[in-house]
């Protein structure tokens, strides 16, 4: 389904609970406790990710072997990279690793568990860590920066950084929740089923 298709079909409330978010400065002890409405994330009706922070796509990749960490590497960072240009209208966009998660018991490798709470990839100070990190960096990340002819400098001396998550289902369809912030107020969550 098109990012298009579902952003104007009427929301599914699955159900209402209470959400603790925790590390705002104005929260207090225990955080910020918001009542939300659980919505199907393929019929809520979703602004678009730099509004709310989230947003579902349809994207065609021609990885054939998701388990090929190689193939991944070679072929879908360029795929990511070229998507988070068309999003952002950023100059340039950096893809230099991968997580696998998987629930299964019998794990390949670079698969880690799936992570069962809302939290946030990135801390306030990501961005520090980011431009330092592409300074003296090796393995896929040298050749990210080759790919799109940046060096290491380039990237400590951008005027802007932006992190963005991007995520495949690989497996069969689950229910993920998704906490959407509106205009640095706490607002609703989704449950995005993946297929």
């Amino acid at each position: 389904m098109g990012a298009d298709a579902a952003h104007t079909m009427a929301p599914t409330t699955l159900c209402r609970t209470t959400l603790t978010y925790a590390g705002r400065d104005d929260a207090g002890p225990g955080g910020d406790t918001v009542e939300v409405e659980i919505h199907d994330g393929r019929t809520a009706d979703l602004p678009s990710w730099a509004e709310c922070g989230f947003q579902l796509l349809a994207h065609h990749s021609n990885v054939t072997d998701w388990t090929d960490d190689e193939e991944i590497a070679a072929v879908h960072y360029a795929e990511v990279e070229a998507l988070a240009r068309d999003l952002t209208g950023c100059a340039h966009a950096l893809v230099s690793d991968h997580v696998k998660r998987s629930a299964s018991g019998a794990r390949r490798a670079r698969e880690q568990e799936p992570v069962h709470v809302v939290h946030s990839d990135f801390a306030a100070d990501y961005h520090d860590i980011v431009r330092e990190s592409y300074r003296e960096v090796h393995g896929r990340g040298a050749a990210t920066l080759a790919r799109c002819g940046l060096t290491g400098d380039d990237v400590a001396d951008a005027d802007r950084i932006v992190m963005v998550d991007f995520w495949r289902n690989l497996g069969p369809m689950f229910t993920i929740m998704i906490a959407r912030g509106a205009r640095g107020r706490l607002g609703g969550a989704h449950a995005a089923s993946s297929a």
